[in-house]
């Protein structure tokens, strides 16, 4: 298993733990739109490899309720790179 693998490759004790997320969604809109729901839903927020901010969802049913009460966000289930 990873466990084993990361211990004997780099010799560290590891412990994997299951996330209660299941989707996650890029989001995008006016800075004072975004600002809002960031701090609204904060304990659900990350941000990817750029800096772009990312909505993580218990589900996709969960996704699509906060989606709907937040108009002025769009959401993205993929996002290209540049550069």
């Amino acid at each position: 298993m990873l466990e084993e693998r990361v211990k004997a490759e780099y010799a560290l004790d590891v412990m994997f733990e299951p996330s209660p997320y299941q989707a996650a969604r890029w989001i995008s809109g006016e800075r004072a739109d975004l600002e809002a729901f960031v701090e609204k839903y904060r304990p659900q927020m990350s941000e990817d490899v750029d800096g772009a901010p990312v909505f993580l969802g218990k589900s996709v049913w969960e996704i699509g309720y906060v989606q709907e009460k937040n108009p002025k966000v769009r959401f993205s289930a993929a996002k290209e790179r540049v550069g």
